[in-house]
């Protein structure tokens, strides 16, 4: 693999050396990525995280790990 996989949503954390530790949600429409605009931290221990993400159908979605709901976001394609 070398990481230009198409794809239609990317999600989940995003951990890579002191400076990044983040939850990534990339919508992939019509060949342009949507990224939503809010900085999410993720855990960084050596424990198992269940993130999950949640899309409706009125156009917003939602991370959530228990036991907290981080946000729910509106969003245009």
């Amino acid at each position: 693999m070398h990481g230009d996989s198409e794809y239609n949503i990317m999600f989940g954390p995003d951990i890579c050396g002191y400076s990044t530790k983040r939850i990534h949600v990339i919508f992939n429409y019509k060949g342009k990525n949507h990224l939503i605009n809010k900085d999410v931290k993720c855990k960084d221990d050596e424990l198992t995280h269940i993130y999950t993400l949640v899309v409706t159908p009125d156009n917003k979605y939602k991370v959530a790990y228990p036991p907290f709901l981080l946000f729910l976001i509106p969003f245009n394609l």
